[in-house]
Parts: structure tokens; C-alpha cells; sequence
């Protein structure tokens, strides 16, 4: 695993946009939207109780989810480009 979240957040890798328009040009990536897809690669603990017994996040590794504009936290891990997010920032998961 590259990194482990702690508690609340999970690690995703934004995906990649598409470098076709629906007419088969090919885009520059400069004049491509930004995706606001990401897969999960690592997930925290998740939230604590008052017990201290954790309740664990809705996401799993593996999941594909959409996230707003302004959210996450970018890192770099070993030259690749990721995001951490707290749980709450994520809009949904896509169904497969």
C-alpha cells in the first residue's frame, strides 16, 4: 500500500478524461475538462465512536466515485499525482 489514511480519509487517484472528442479528434490536454471521477486506492479506520470502536467508511479499494471541484488534498507518491479526501467530501459512487 503506498500510504494508509487515517481515520475519516481515503486515498483516490483521479481518472484520466478522454483525449477523443464524440467526433474523434484528438484533444490536447489543455482544452480537456478536468475529471472529477477518482478510484479509491486506500481507505482510513473510519469514523470513531465515543466508545472508541470505529464505524467504517461506505467507500471500499476499488470504487469509483465523484467528487466536487474544490475538494480533496493533492499529494505525490512517487511521482504519481493522488488525492486524499475525507469521506463527507465525496458526492457518490458510480455503479459498475
Amino acid at each position: 500500500m503506498l500510504l494508509k489514511p487515517i481515520g475519516n480519509r481515503v486515498l483516490a487517484k483521479r481518472k484520466s478524461t478522454e483525449v477523443k472528442s464524440n467526433g474523434g479528434i484528438l484533444l490536447p490536454e489543455e482544452s480537456r475538462k478536468p475529471s472529477y471521477e477518482a478510484e479509491i486506492i486506500a481507505v482510513g479506520e473510519g469514523n470513531r465512536n465515543e466508545d472508541g470502536s470505529y464505524t467504517p467508511l461506505e467507500v471500499k479499494p476499488g470504487d469509483i466515485v465523484i467528487f466536487s471541484k474544490h475538494c480533496g488534498t493533492p499529494v505525490k507518491i512517487d511521482g504519481e499525482s493522488y488525492f486524499i479526501f475525507e469521506e463527507k467530501e465525496l458526492l457518490g459512487i458510480k455503479n459498475n
